[in-house]
């Protein structure tokens, strides 16, 4: 029961202003068939409209001009069976990723919630610095899943909202670099670039929705450089310094004028003083590189050994939570296994060709029997062949921003409010807790 003066009976006073009437058409929404959001209908719809003003031509030259252009039927018949094999090879293939990657979330999940627990409770605080440790490892398990969403979508560093927060104040990944130093006159270049890279992009991605700007969580912005493939602005722009750069930090640093870049070329990364070197040691360091959610374990891993070696946790605690950290490694492989590995490209070429072949002959083999009504034939049977293959293609890496894309920002939120109650609410220790709740 809600006590007087708590948010709980403001609640209950609010007076309601809808009607019944108002209430039940706003739970009131467009059925499946009549929606194009979230739908491949843009997609679809180029060759939808190429493939039916083909077929018209085709009736047009048959039905006014006499000229005999049928071929047998059977002969698409014989095609078709195929054809429907490989697109439904396809889209059974593109789900497969789709659902393996939703399941690989969840062990993420599984994984950081249990490791939370573990080592809130499991390891004890003498002072205040092994409090704010502590705190900052649970922030760091929850950093390794945001981490890992930017890094499946090729977005390096740490210059997120959503990331920065939840790192320890003052530490640098050596992951992250910085590049070199840039002129004036490549800054009035980049300048340039700047203003027509999300005009070049748009011919490179399909139509992506709007992203909800309100959360500050979701950088989902497909007009921001640093939500651009490198490959394609390598590709229209080789020589600018956009192309050289090596991590979303660059390129913001680029966009700011150049605050923080390093001088003469050279790397911002923490080097570390050696303790023993040998001439067995890997010939180059400038090679060296880890990706940011996996030097987030380490980091990790390192404070649970540095807590063992304070005698604060036994070695079969350490056990267990080694076991969870490769847990949480074997998943980001399995992530970049997903996000690394596409489809074969033969395989979506042929499929491809073969569905235009398919739609091309079409109104030849059916235009004796239906004339004018190949037009809309074919432009169903064009909508429905491009449609699953789109499908394919959207889906088949569910860590973008397609609209049918998994929602990774709500997930990081979902942990991210989960971990604010453990740090803020749960205690550490407790003596009765079943008694009086302390």
């Amino acid at each position: 029961m809600a006590h007087v003066g708590t948010p709980y009976e403001a609640l209950l006073r609010k007076p309601v202003s809808k009607s019944c009437w108002q209430r039940w058409t706003s739970r009131l929404e467009y059925p499946d068939v009549l929606r194009w959001r979230g739908s491949v209908l843009l997609n679809t719809l180029p060759g939808v409209f190429v493939t039916t003003f083909f077929s018209c031509i085709v009736c047009i030259f048959h039905l006014q001009f006499g000229v005999a252009v049928g071929i047998p039927v059977t002969v698409l018949s014989t095609v078709s069976v195929a054809l429907g094999l490989l697109l439904a090879f396809r889209v059974n293939t593109a789900y497969d990723r789709y659902w393996e990657g939703r399941k690989l979330i969840q062990t993420v999940m599984a994984t950081v919630r249990n490791l939370t627990r573990q080592v809130w409770i499991n390891i004890p605080e003498q002072t205040h610095a092994d409090h704010v440790e502590k705190m900052r490892c649970i922030k760091l398990l929850l950093a390794f899943m945001v981490a890992t969403k930017h890094h499946l979508r090729g977005e390096y560093g740490t210059d997120y909202d959503d990331l920065k927060e939840l790192l320890p104040a003052g530490w640098q990944p050596c992951s992250v670099t910085h590049a070199p130093t840039v002129t004036i006159a490549k800054q009035k270049k980049r300048k340039r670039i700047m203003k027509s890279v999300p005009l070049v992009m748009s011919l490179y991605d399909t139509l992506r929705p709007s992203c909800h700007q309100e959360n500050p969580l979701e950088p989902d912005d497909q007009n921001d450089v640093v939500n651009i493939r490198r490959s394609a602005i390598q590709q229209e722009y080789p020589d600018s310094d956009l192309a050289q750069a090596n991590s979303t930090a660059d390129v913001r640093r680029m966009m700011e004028n150049d605050e923080g870049i390093v001088q003469n070329g050279e790397s911002s990364h923490h080097h570390r003083a050696l303790l023993f070197t040998s001439d067995e040691d890997l010939p180059s360091q400038g090679d060296a590189d880890i990706a940011l959610p996996l030097e987030i374990l380490f980091l990790v891993a390192l404070y649970v050994n540095q807590a063992k070696r304070s005698n604060k946790i036994e070695s079969n605690f350490v056990s267990v939570v080694s076991s969870s950290l490769d847990t949480l490694v074997n998943t980001l492989t399995a992530f970049e296994r997903i996000s690394n590995t596409p489809v074969p490209k033969a395989y979506n070429i042929h499929l491809k060709q073969g569905v235009i072949l398919y739609i091309f002959f079409l109104p030849f083999a059916l235009v004796d029997s239906l004339a004018w009504l190949v037009a809309p034939i074919v432009a169903l049977v064009s909508f429905t062949l491009f449609g699953i293959e789109a499908i394919g293609a959207e889906i088949e890496n569910p860590f973008g921003y397609d609209y049918n894309d998994l929602p990774l920002n709500s997930y990081c939120e979902e942990l991210k409010q989960e971990v604010a109650y453990i740090i803020y609410h749960i205690p550490t220790h407790s003596k009765s807790i079943l008694l009086d709740g302390h």
